[in-house]
């Protein structure tokens, strides 16, 4: 999912909404769905408040799963380089 888009921000294991006068506000985020063009990686589905059966068929695991691993690896990457600094 698109931060810009959902008005949604990461920040560590929380969201934070994004105040901006250009979002409409928004409370939930429903998902219905992968596209084809995901090839099943369903990364960011955390940033929703539900979804459907439909979506968790659609997921494909091994490639959602290293997907997460890869950015948590990434994400303490970054960190332990900015406390270095």
């Amino acid at each position: 999912m698109d931060t810009n888009v959902i008005g949604r921000e990461h920040c560590g294991y929380f969201f934070t909404s994004l105040r901006q006068s250009s979002h409409p506000a928004r409370s939930r985020i429903f998902v219905r769905d992968l596209t084809p063009a995901s090839s099943g990686n369903g990364t960011g589905i955390g940033m929703a408040d539900f979804t459907t059966a439909r979506f968790v068929k659609a997921l494909n695991l091994p490639i959602y799963l290293h997907e997460c691993a890869y950015l948590a690896w990434h994400a303490r990457r970054e960190n332990s380089h900015s406390l270095r600094q």
